[in-house]
């Protein structure tokens, strides 16, 4: 063959060039940190062989001592590369592929400057780049095995390749069957390129291959999260869901339950108007016997009315405590709904000799669940009085219901004897209670609710010492006012 040598290093600087800009281009959809290495590595090379092959027309600095840092560097990138796949310690690999590329560019550069031949130059650099080859196909050995992928055979064959081109080249200069020096020709310096080609193209694709399997293995595993986080979403929306189910079935059943001392009060609050109906009645008979009083008969009507009247209140705020509304948040006006909670308890209030004051700013409206805010009112008005039952002087509840910047307030406090320090940092738990029969329900059931609202509920202190809850709640503005 009459192919000028010093033509085929630049042939093959053009094949390290064109390779690795191809892989680049290649995996631009996942490309990462070791696709760079991969293509530093190839191009580190290129600019070797291209060096060595202007060796008579740039200085010998270049071709003798920038070229061979440069395949120290390429060798060394593209195992760093590939070592990215089978070790966690790259830092370490790191260290000791500089170690051996320094050391490579070290002796190389003290031959030269001692003026040692060619034939231990050569021996020297194809003994490194033997060494580098067994490494790869060490390193590509490792990959198949753990991730029985085609791209890890592929640069197998790349390393064994270039280990046939380079076993080659040392049989023909020690053989003297081949060409000695560098350029000169030979037919293993024609086989040692041709394999080197041969197995640089085997292994850039099946680099490729190992890029292209981790990415969809990536994505395979990205995608069963995303799955996996679907359902957990989905059953965290079912379990929300039946959180607030079952809150507002412990609101209907601890309104209940706190209905059992009002209905005595409540019966005797509704008797009173339905006993004067009664005489009012008999009196209108008896007016209507003797037909003359026409004065007494309107005033009898008047009071029938009257009555009739006091009686549908009571039974129409009891009516809607105990409407089961909707699942959903709507507007409510908590001034309406904290007033009838204050006009059920007065019967009871009145029975007991509890001063129930209330002052409630009008038109307050919020976002929330009524069946379950109604639970909160009525719970900690009945908690206050159930406070001032053993009070021997004035028992006195008071509820404050107002608007505070952004917020509706609702205080509702008592002159009882107020909460030991020993229990208020635990007095929202569950099952905490100081009540002989409670349930320990009630303030824990009303803290998750206000939770849910995005609301709170605090245990102050009022004036004179008073026992005072506090509920804040997010105002809603009411488009209808």
């Amino acid at each position: 063959m009459n192919i000028d040598i010093a033509s085929l290093y630049l042939i093959l600087a053009l094949f390290f060039f064109l390779l690795p800009v191809a892989v680049f281009v290649a995996t631009s959809e996942f490309r990462d940190r070791q696709v760079y290495w991969w293509c530093v590595g190839g191009l580190g090379t290129c600019l070797a062989f291209l060096l060595i092959g202007l060796r008579d027309i740039v200085p010998n600095v270049f071709s003798f001592y920038i070229a061979h840092i440069f395949i120290a560097i390429g060798f060394c990138f593209r195992s760093l590369s590939l070592r990215l796949e089978i070790s966690s310690n790259i830092y370490r690999t790191s260290l000791i592929y500089a170690a051996v590329g320094s050391i490579y560019f070290l002796v190389f550069s003290v031959l030269v400057y001692t003026n040692a031949s060619e034939f231990y130059r050569l021996n020297w650099v194809h003994g490194f780049l033997v060494l580098m080859s067994l490494d790869l196909l060490l390193i590509s050995q490792s990959i198949h095995r753990d991730h029985k992928n085609k791209g890890g055979k592929l640069i197998a064959w790349m390393a064994i390749f270039i280990l046939i081109g380079l076993l080659v080249r040392m049989l023909g200069y020690t053989t003297e069957l081949g060409g000695f020096g560098v350029f000169e020709q030979g037919t293993d310096q024609y086989i040692g390129i041709f394999f080197i080609m041969i197995g640089y193209v085997l292994g850039n694709f099946g680099f490729i291959q190992l890029r292209l399997e981790k990415f969809l293995e990536n994505k395979k595993a990205v995608d069963l999260q995303l799955a996996d986080t679907r359902n957990k979403n989905k059953s965290l929306e079912e379990m929300l869901e039946e959180k607030n189910a079952l809150m507002r079935t412990l609101s209907l059943s601890a309104k209940a339950n706190s209905m059992g001392t009002m209905l005595g009060a409540i019966a005797h609050e509704i008797n009173q108007p339905l006993g004067a109906i009664r005489l009012n009645t008999e009196l209108l008979m008896a007016l209507n016997r003797r037909a003359g009083d026409r004065e007494g008969f309107q005033t009898s009507l008047e009071h029938i009315l009257q009555d009739n009247e006091r009686a549908a209140v009571v039974v129409s705020s009891l009516r809607k405590f105990f409407v089961k509304g909707s699942n959903e948040f709507v507007p409510i006006d908590m001034s309406e709904m904290v007033s009838d909670a204050h006009r059920i308890l007065m019967p009871e209030a009145r029975l007991h000799g509890v001063s129930l004051i209330a002052d409630i700013e009008p038109d307050l409206w919020i976002m929330g669940d009524q069946n379950q805010l109604q639970m909160v009112a009525l719970n900690l008005m009945n908690n206050a009085m159930d406070a001032v039952a053993g009070v021997s002087g004035e028992k006195n509840v008071f509820i404050h219901l107002f608007q505070q910047e952004k917020r509706v307030m609702l205080e509702v406090s008592d002159n009882g004897p107020g909460i030991a320090d020993g229990r208020v940092s635990t007095i929202f738990e569950l099952f905490n209670t100081t009540k002989e029969k409670g349930m320990g329900m009630g303030l824990w059931l009303s803290r998750a609710i206000m939770d849910s609202h995005e609301g709170t509920i605090k245990l102050l202190r009022g004036q004179a010492n008073e026992t005072l809850f506090q509920v804040s709640l997010p105002t809603y503005l009411n488009p209808d006012h």
